[in-house]
């Protein structure tokens, strides 16, 4: 509702492109981005402990190919609330996001950040909805009053 006043569009206005031009996330990759922080301060701050202490690199038990990649050990769970806990959830968003993002987690926080947000943006707007082209996007805002 708030990108609707900021950017004064109609109410009866799909959000998606209002959120594409405000550079927002919609809430379900809001609070992926959030899980995928804190799993990468817990990963290399070892901070918060209780939460650290809740996730683990994936050990292969003999060499793969996937042996130097920075992916988190899931533990398979049979009802559905329980993927909701942090233990379930962090190392599903973790390895569900590409290698370019987890590959290097010596980096420091504002990079780590900023490769996410690009991925998660690239995720939820560039693969899943057909956005117009940058022209429509960047054309000034008229005030219509019928919207109202």
């Amino acid at each position: 509702m708030l990108a609707i006043v900021v950017t004064n569009t109609c109410r009866r206005d799909h959000i998606t492109l209002v959120l594409v031009d405000l550079h927002r996330l919609p809430v379900r990759y809001r609070i992926e981005y959030k899980i995928a922080l804190i799993t990468f301060k817990a990963l290399t701050t070892q901070q918060p402990q209780y939460l650290s202490e809740l996730i683990r690199y994936y050990e292969a038990p003999r060499q793969l190919r996937s042996r130097g990649v920075n992916i988190l050990q899931t533990n398979a769970t049979a009802q559905d609330f329980t993927k909701r806990a942090f233990c379930h959830a962090s190392p599903t968003v973790w390895n569900s996001l590409p290698q370019s993002v987890i590959s290097d987690v010596t980096v420091t926080t504002g990079t780590f950040k900023h490769r996410l947000k690009s991925a998660m943006y690239t995720r939820a707007f560039l693969q899943r909805h057909a956005i117009p082209t940058l022209a429509i996007l960047h054309t000034p805002i008229v005030n219509d009053l019928t919207c109202f």
